[in-house]
């Protein structure tokens, strides 16, 4: 029955964001795609934090992995009220898009230490030493990103146009992305095989692809080839996805074992 719920969850999730590119190439509105992308990335957001707090409650109070839970469901949700008042913004200027930064920037910017807190707090609980590959890869990754973000985002810091404010946003996404991708990569050298560590499997995948559709969006931006209707918009739902994912195999997992 739970690998059947999990099943046609992860099936309807797919299809809805499979749906976007589909609805670009049978020429649907730019309008109407903007909202339908819109209307996914807060659906998915809200979904997957309400999974995340169930998972959260299966718990005992004071328990470690709840807090895990709760502060993964509290990053992901925060992501959506960005998204919310993005897509309200749009909705009340004619599809025109906020400044930057904007409002919505706090919710988008709040994803990061919240599930940063989220994987630091999941560590402890393993109660094992990191292995040195572990932490010399997530070092590697870190800077590497760090790097990446700088040079990729270096006109938007040293142009005519940047301002404290923008450039203090704009750093913030810089740091926070490179430091949740180096924590992911900590918390997947602690996991090994079998039905435990299947959960965090799926969850670590999603915050992967959260930070691979990030770059993507970068790049785009860069290159001028992003809309509000790109097909990278569905990868941001397709990562909240996998965690929704996770947090239901653990939902599922501890109800099992208590029968």
């Amino acid at each position: 029955m739970y690998s059947l719920l999990v099943f046609v969850v992860g099936s309807i999730w797919l299809i809805a964001c499979a749906t976007l590119p589909l609805l670009g190439l049978v020429g649907l509105s730019d309008n109407a795609l903007i909202a339908y992308s819109n209307t996914v990335q807060v659906t998915s957001t809200i979904v997957t934090a309400g999974l995340c707090l169930r998972a959260a409650l299966v718990f005992d109070r004071g328990e470690r992995m709840g807090r895990v839970w709760m502060l993964m469901g509290a990053g992901v949700l925060a992501w959506g009220v960005g998204a919310m008042l993005y897509a309200g913004y749009q909705f009340s200027h004619e599809m025109e898009d906020p400044s930057f930064p904007w409002f919505s920037d706090i919710g988008y910017l709040g994803i990061g230490p919240l599930v940063i807190a989220s994987l630091y707090l999941f560590i402890r609980e393993m109660q094992v030493r990191i292995p040195i590959w572990g932490i010399a890869v997530a070092a590697m990754v870190f800077l590497g990103s760090l790097g990446y973000g700088i040079w990729n985002n270096l006109e938007s810091f040293t142009g005519e146009e940047a301002t404290l404010l923008n450039s203090l946003a704009l750093g913030l996404y810089v740091i926070f992305d490179p430091a949740l991708l180096a924590m992911t990569v900590v918390s997947a050298s602690l996991l090994a095989g079998g039905l435990v560590a299947r959960p965090w499997w799926m969850t670590l995948a999603g915050l992967l692809f959260f930070f691979v559709g990030n770059r993507i969006y970068e790049r785009m931006l860069a290159n001028e080839t992003y809309t509000n209707a790109s097909w990278v918009n569905m990868s941001w739902p397709a990562s909240f996805g996998l965690i929704a994912i996770g947090a239901m195999l653990t939902y599922n997992m501890f109800k099992q074992f208590e029968k």
